[in-house]
């Protein structure tokens, strides 16, 4: 049977030195401190000086995309039943967008909500068994 190998002086010297924990500096903490605040408020200063020189032109916003009524309506916006699959279940051809969310979604995944009676899908939705027929009620009805 073995022994533990005894600590010599060597060793007892190494364990003392790997259990001791690094001071910090204050000093040297708020020396860094400041060289970073430097650093940021130069990257500030330069982003300002670069926006200055910009042509007045660049800061406008660029409604080009929705002055062209063909490039707008290819997105999709205008309707939802372009030749996409069902958010919900990836099959379908949507057909119609559901009320909440606005994701497109096909006949199978519709859910209308019986109080406010919009289209909703099964996300947006939720079905109440309590009573002797099922009820689907979007998440607004169903909180009021």
């Amino acid at each position: 049977m073995k022994s533990k190998r005894r600590l010599d002086d060597q060793d007892e010297d190494l364990v003392n030195v790997l259990r001791q924990r690094f001071k910090q500096d204050d000093d040297q903490k708020q020396a860094i401190a400041k060289q970073t605040f430097g650093m940021l408020m130069n990257a500030q200063q330069q982003q300002q000086q670069q926006l200055a020189l910009a042509p007045q032109g660049d800061k406008e916003p660029s409604y080009a995309l929705f002055d062209d009524p063909e490039t707008y309506s290819s997105l999709g916006a205008d309707n939802a039943s372009s030749s996409r699959p069902c958010y919900r279940c990836n099959r379908g051809t949507a057909c119609e967008k559901c009320a909440f969310c606005e994701h497109a979604i096909c006949g199978n995944c519709m859910q209308p909500c019986s109080v406010c009676e919009h289209i909703f899908c099964g996300g947006c939705s939720t079905i109440d068994y309590s009573s002797s027929f099922e009820q689907t009620f979007c998440l607004s009805c169903k909180a009021g």
